[in-house]
């Protein structure tokens, strides 16, 4: 609430400088009519002229009210205006706060987001390597067993190559000698 009356020193000086160049005619003419009054109560004034000066006075002292109640009236709408201003900038500022706070929520929401996608995709990650580790154990498993069969029909070939030779130099035998497997 205090901050919707707070005004700067530019303001109040605004205010005050209104108020007394306002004020002064009042003053002034309150002082004459007083002084006025005060020396002519002095001589004997006939009645008329008493009933005059009390109009005059009357008129005076209504002006003088008439002037207050003009200035009153201004600073009132002056007031008025500048409180509808500083409404208007609060509820901005308002605005401007509650936006603010939404995109940090966005924004917290899209970090989280993010850091479960990335555990995510470590984890998928960390599988794949254990993934690759088995494959590659396995491959040199296959691998093995390959150079083993190799061996093996590398060694039956020799044994192949070696019965055509015998049967090419012998050629009057007529059964060949059994194979063997070698591995």
């Amino acid at each position: 609430m205090i901050q919707l009356l707070a005004v700067t020193t530019y303001e109040v000086g605004r205010y005050a400088q209104v108020v007394v160049i306002c004020s002064i005619p009042v003053i002034v003419l309150t002082v004459f009519g007083v002084l006025w009054l005060h020396y002519r109560r002095k001589r004997k004034l006939d009645p008329q002229e008493a009933q005059l000066r009390e109009t005059i006075s009357q008129k005076i002292k209504i002006q003088a009210m008439e002037q207050e109640f003009k200035q009153t009236e201004t600073d009132v709408r002056f007031l008025q205006d500048m409180l509808q201003e500083k409404q208007l900038q609060i509820e901005f500022l308002q605005n401007q706060l509650s936006q603010r706070i939404r995109s940090y929520h966005d924004v917290e929401a899209r970090e989280e987001q993010i850091r479960q996608e990335l555990q995510y995709k470590e984890n998928a990650l960390q599988e794949l390597r254990q993934t690759v580790q088995v494959k590659e154990g396995e491959l040199h498993g296959l691998q093995d067993r390959l150079q083993q069969q190799a061996r093996f029909l590398s060694g039956l070939q020799e044994q192949l190559m070696q019965g055509l030779e015998r049967l090419q130099v012998q050629p009057q035998r007529e059964t060949p000698a059994p194979l063997v497997a070698v591995g």
